[in-house]
């Protein structure tokens, strides 16, 4: 499996962009519902959650992300493949979704919707040396383009994964822009440190 769910705390250091050098701690806590299903919360920053559920064809999904601090609810239908299952080297898989961004405060009024065209391709198996070890691992390419209110959004990344330990490393660039009211045109990297 090379995404294992398990309750953990992992390290990341930023290889390159705004941050590097710093650090970040990623946690991955299982969430159980009243109805036996089960999602498990990524705390990616201090701010942004993620949460992860399996389908029953494999593919680990991201059908929600939390913005705490803004106290935005994003809401992809279906929900956004974070680790498509079961791809062949040179494969490309295309996932269309809406979205949907909504305030905690009052999760029935939907403040912006939109939809986004994700392509995801498996790029091969490469041997990987990040400070955590070097891993056996395989690296995906995700594209994804669409428009969510205002704002059109753009951005590629990097992503390889190592069976039974997960993201070993990612390099993203991302391109949001709303008119002249919000424009994001960001890119980094990190490597796995410890988990």
């Amino acid at each position: 499996m090379l995404f294992p769910f398990h309750n953990e705390r992992i390290a990341y250091r930023f290889t390159s962009g705004k941050n590097t050098g710093k650090s970040q701690t990623v946690t991955l806590t299982k969430v159980e519902h009243p109805n036996k299903k089960v999602v498990w919360r990524m705390q990616l920053t201090p701010s942004l959650v993620a949460f992860l559920t399996q389908g029953p064809d494999g593919d680990i999904d991201m059908p929600a992300v939390e913005e705490t601090e803004e106290g935005a609810l994003v809401i992809v239908t279906p929900g956004n493949p974070w680790l498509p299952k079961d791809m062949k080297p040179g494969e490309t898989k295309s996932y269309s979704q809406k979205v949907s961004v909504r305030y905690v405060d009052d999760l029935e009024d939907e403040e912006y919707s939109g939809k986004l065209k994700t392509d995801y391709t498996y790029l091969g198996a490469f041997r990987v040396s990040v400070p955590a070890g070097t891993f056996d691992a395989i690296l995906l390419r995700t594209k994804v383009d669409g428009k969510v209110g205002p704002a059109h959004t753009r951005g590629t990344s990097y992503s390889f994964f190592a069976p039974g330990v997960g993201l070993i490393a990612a390099i993203l660039q991302q391109k949001v822009s709303a008119f002249w009211i919000y424009n994001v045109d960001t890119a980094g990297g990190k490597v796995l440190v410890s988990r």
